[in-house]
């Protein structure tokens, strides 16, 4: 989802490993509530404040002078034009999902400003703390607005995201997420790619001895 049109950024391998497992997790997360699984919503919440929790707090300077203001943002969140078209490409792939048009106004509204956040982090400074406090905002935003199911980390999130590691499916060319395999190994699958085999396997008829 997200997380293939934001590693096509030529600004991608400047981003710290940690914001990369953690904008990955995010995205993990925007597809679940894309799936009508909404404890993606809590997912959100969890990662992008525990990643906020260990930044420096960050605010832009007041200033009246316009351009002094857009040279500020410029250093913070990247050029416009980058911004603007990694955004749009983001939300189109938003718009493109079957199940888009199924979604509340909050929940799509929250998930373009996500995309337009993250966009942000992946194109300017990825340590400025209120963009991930902004994007966990808006995840919450939803679920105080709508009645989402309940979802509590059983795990702490920070050792979540350290353990969490980025790889791409062995299958379908995915980029997934695991904590289990190293990213450096070959039969690495996603899970929806694994569930299919399982699937598969169960349907195959018994096998008849001779």
């Amino acid at each position: 989802m997200l997380i293939s049109v934001i590693m096509g950024s030529k600004y991608w391998a400047t981003v710290p490993r940690k914001h990369s497992i953690a904008l990955a997790a995010i995205d993990r997360a925007v597809v679940n509530i894309l799936l009508d699984d909404d404890r993606g919503w809590t997912g959100i919440v969890s990662v992008a404040s525990a990643l906020a929790e260990i930044l420096p707090a960050s605010t832009l300077d007041n200033n009246n002078d316009i351009q002094q203001v857009l040279k500020e943002r410029g250093n913070t969140y990247g050029s416009f034009t980058d911004n603007a078209a990694m955004s749009q490409q983001c939300k189109r792939a938003l718009h493109d999902c079957r199940t888009w048009h199924k979604l509340l106004d909050v929940e799509r509204e929250a998930l373009e400003m996500i995309a337009h956040k993250v966009s942000r982090i992946v194109n300017g400074d990825a340590d400025y703390a209120d963009s991930w406090v902004d994007i966990a905002g808006y995840a919450q935003l939803v679920i105080d607005t709508t009645p989402v199911r309940a979802f509590s980390v059983s795990e702490g999130v920070s050792d979540v995201i350290r353990n969490l590691r980025i790889g791409v499916c062995a299958t379908c060319s995915h980029v997934t997420l695991t904590n289990e395999i190293s990213v450096h190994t070959d039969n690495q699958q996603c899970i929806e790619c694994k569930l299919s085999d399982i699937t598969r396997s169960s349907n195959k008829p018994p096998h008849k001895g001779v």
